[in-house]
């Protein structure tokens, strides 16, 4: 009589349950690199979010400072037009004019 390690049929099962142990262990392990990198992946979203929200707030500090030297230089042109035409104004008025009249 053959002993049980020595039937072809018993090999065949062996290799077939050592072939599912494999399969089973590779999957595993795929699974678990396929873990690592999905955290990975949320890690880097997570930075680039970050990141994103940083420029963004340094767009809008770069806007604001745009907003403010341009209505700087428009209050500064505006003023000395205004400056000019009371200027004007002064220069037109009699000098018996209704405030001096009342004055009176």
């Amino acid at each position: 009589m053959t002993a049980p390690e020595d039937d072809p049929q018993h090999q065949q099962q062996q290799g077939q349950s050592n072939g599912e142990v494999r399969s089973e262990a590779d999957l595993a392990q795929a699974y678990k690199e396929i873990m690592r990198g999905e955290q990975a992946a949320t890690a880097m979203e997570n930075n680039l979010s970050n990141l994103e929200s940083k420029l963004d707030a340094i767009l809008a500090a770069f806007d604001a400072a745009d907003v403010e030297k341009a209505t700087g230089e428009n209050k500064q042109s505006s003023d000395g037009a205004r400056a000019g035409i009371a200027d004007k104004k002064e220069d037109e008025q009699p000098s018996g004019s209704s405030k001096e009249t009342k004055a009176e």
